[in-house]
């Protein structure tokens, strides 16, 4: 019986120690470092235009294109997202589906084209970018703010 006692009030005694070293784990720091990392597009609506077999009449078509490949640059310092390359002709840009990752998942909100108010940013809404946006970007903390 003793041989079983010691050993069994050594790892209670080894247990509770260490328990009591470990903190409530309440305390968080957030982070204030903010930015987006990711800007992709999803599928877009093109129009194509072609002539007729007949070669006599122009016809046009509108097809859905996948642009998840079409490379965007992320500027951290001028604030900028941007495409070197031009999109094609007879992209629509006023229904587009995007996805913008951010720094440790920070809340990225979008500029109203009409007023200054800002909504969350959807990656499942489709977004008008027929004219140039504004994107905030939000840390954690809420301290850290930054305009894309």
């Amino acid at each position: 019986m003793k041989r079983i006692f010691l050993p069994l009030l050594m790892m209670m005694a080894v247990a509770l120690t260490c328990a009591s070293c470990l903190g409530d784990g309440d305390e968080y720091e957030y982070t204030d470092n903010t930015g987006i990392t990711a800007f992709t597009l999803g599928n877009l609506k093109q129009t194509f235009h072609r002539k007729t077999k007949d070669g006599l009449r122009d016809s046009t078509y509108t097809k859905s294109v996948s642009f998840s490949s079409t490379k965007f640059y992320i500027d951290q310092i001028e604030g900028l997202i941007y495409n070197p390359d031009s999109l094609p002709l007879g992209v629509d840009g006023t229904k587009v589906l995007c996805s913008v990752s951010s720094y440790n998942a920070s809340t990225v909100g979008i500029k109203s084209m009409t007023s200054d108010t800002l909504s969350y940013f959807m990656g499942s809404d489709s977004t008008d970018f027929s004219k140039p946006r504004e994107l905030h970007v939000y840390s954690n903390s809420g301290r850290g703010h930054k305009k894309e």
